[in-house]
């Protein structure tokens, strides 16, 4: 399990540093809507529902365009794979995981059909021994998951995020959440890419 209110207060303090870094008219908007989502129960209590919030409400609103959302997925990506990064240890125990839950083997098979990884997007459904051998966490190796999905731009991505779409549409946000906050990561992450292209 983890603390819902400790994570929305971490994403609160990165979303205000990184949101200081847009325009003034695009920074103080978000910042506006985001500060007034935040005391929604819903977002207390599930903090990766944000970004979902943010389209819900701003859905044929003129007063943040698709540039200013596309402006603020950039950073609601840049942070979740921030917030990925902290869990090193948890991605290093993953890998050491004989049987993985199904929902968490989805959500990585997802991860890599987005990266484009080959070997997962040619063998749909594959073992987690397979999966796990690219949960790959040294800071120095090329392979490093979380800098893959930092480098990773989904503006250029090609007909392997339509894959990954589909078979997220099969994993309740619910059941992802409920299997941890890197489940919960993952499945933010993966949905954004597929909501990006």
């Amino acid at each position: 399990s983890w603390d819902a209110d400790e994570t929305l207060k971490d994403i609160s303090l990165r979303l205000e540093t990184a949101l200081q870094q847009l325009e003034g008219p695009t920074q103080e908007k978000l910042l506006s809507i985001i500060s007034h989502l935040e005391k929604l129960d819903t977002v207390r209590s599930r903090p990766f529902t944000l970004w979902d919030s943010l389209l819900v409400h701003t859905e044929g609103s003129e007063e943040v365009s698709p540039k200013d959302l596309l402006r603020f997925a950039k950073v609601w990506k840049e942070l979740m794979e921030s917030r990925l990064g902290c869990f090193k240890s948890e991605l290093d125990e993953m890998r050491g995981y004989k049987i993985a839950p199904p929902v968490l083997r989805q959500l990585w098979e997802v991860v890599f059909i987005v990266l484009g990884n080959q070997e997962v997007s040619l063998n749909r459904g594959c073992e987690w021994n397979t999966l796990k051998r690219h949960i790959e966490t040294s800071a120095c190796s090329p392979h490093n998951v979380v800098a893959n999905m930092r480098q990773f731009n989904p503006l250029m991505a090609g007909d392997e995020v339509e894959l990954a779409r589909q078979i997220l549409a099969g994993i309740p946000r619910e059941s992802a959440e409920h299997s941890g906050e890197v489940a919960g990561i993952l499945y933010s992450w993966c949905q954004l890419q597929t909501q990006m292209q």
